[in-house]
């Protein structure tokens, strides 16, 4: 019994580092090969999923929409990673994604 449970340990270990090991090399292969509109898109994917979440969090506390208040969308890096390379294009994405999903976010949880 403690034989094969710790087999099954080994065989887990393996399966998690095989597992790591491939997500790793993708994002290596991926190291600095994104387009304009990649980063673009998923500055509008990050953005959109931030707004989202701050969009139904303040209308739960029955807070408005501020942009001076709003760090988030003022700042914009949110989510930004080097290997993107094209830091403008990935906050203009991000900014509108954010817009969309606060709006979103905000009109979904008032007709709950």
């Amino acid at each position: 019994m403690k034989t094969m449970k710790s087999n099954l340990i080994k065989l887990a270990m393996t399966g998690l580092m095989i597992v790591a090991s491939a997500t790793m090399s993708v994002e290596a292969r991926n190291r600095g090969f994104f387009s304009e509109r990649q980063a673009y898109e998923i500055g509008e994917r990050n953005g959109y999923e931030q707004g989202l979440r701050e969009g139904r969090e303040d209308w739960r506390r029955g807070r408005r929409y501020d942009d001076d208040i709003n760090h988030t969308i003022r700042n914009g890096r949110f989510g930004y990673r080097q290997e993107y390379r094209y830091q403008d294009d990935y906050l203009r994405g991000f900014r509108r994604g954010y817009g969309a999903g606060y709006r979103t976010g905000y009109q979904s949880s008032r007709r709950r």
